[in-house]
C-alpha cells in the first residue's frame, strides 16, 4: 500500500511540474462563411484545441472563402 501511494505521489509532482509547449500559443483559424460547413468545423476544433493543448480559445474567422482563407 505504501508502495502506491509512493507512485501516485510521484506521478503527480511528475504531472504538476510539466507545462504545456503551447502556452502563449495565439491561433486563428480562417473558414469561410459563417452559415457553411467549414465555420462549424473551425468552432469545434476552436474549442477542442483550447482545452487539449492548454491555449486560449483560437479566434475562427469568417472569409470570402478559399483564396481569402489563403491570403490570412
Amino acid at each position: 500500500m505504501v508502495t502506491l501511494a509512493f507512485a501516485l505521489l510521484a506521478a503527480g509532482s511528475m504531472v504538476a511540474g510539466c507545462q504545456s509547449q503551447f502556452a502563449g500559443l495565439r491561433l486563428t483559424i480562417a473558414t469561410g462563411s459563417s452559415d457553411g460547413v467549414y465555420f462549424q468545423l473551425g468552432n469545434k476544433l476552436a474549442d477542442a484545441w483550447a482545452g487539449t493543448l492548454d491555449i486560449a480559445r483560437p479566434k475562427v474567422l469568417e472569409t470570402a472563402g478559399g483564396p481569402d482563407d489563403i491570403q490570412r
